[in-house]
């Protein structure tokens, strides 16, 4: 787990249309060679981080969510998944305890 004072999310876009293709957290202090691929991050390393309701977890993904979108419905469960390692978040569990892949005709 990650605590959320210590948390960087990382992404990248598609360039057209402009949405979310991959998303990872990690401990700011454990950044390596594969987060250096990701062009754009929030979190730990913002000022105001938890400063705001916007500036949380759950805020910076209701933002990701709105702003940008996820190509696919498998890229938004990773996001989830991946905002799920903060330290507690537990609004991902709840989240992804009502989602469901629609059944099949």
């Amino acid at each position: 787990m990650v605590a959320e004072s210590k948390a960087l999310i990382l992404w990248n876009v598609d360039d057209e249309p402009m949405v979310i293709n991959d998303l990872a957290v990690v401990h700011i202090d454990e950044q390596n060679a594969r987060t250096k691929n990701f062009l754009a991050s929030a979190g730990a390393s913002d000022d105001d981080w938890l400063k705001s309701k916007l500036q949380t977890p759950m805020g910076l993904f209701l933002y990701l969510s709105v702003y940008y979108g996820f190509k696919d419905r498998k890229v938004l469960n990773k996001a989830i998944s991946e905002f799920g390692k903060i330290d507690g978040d537990d609004w991902c569990k709840e989240l992804m305890s009502t989602m469901f892949d629609p059944p099949e005709d």
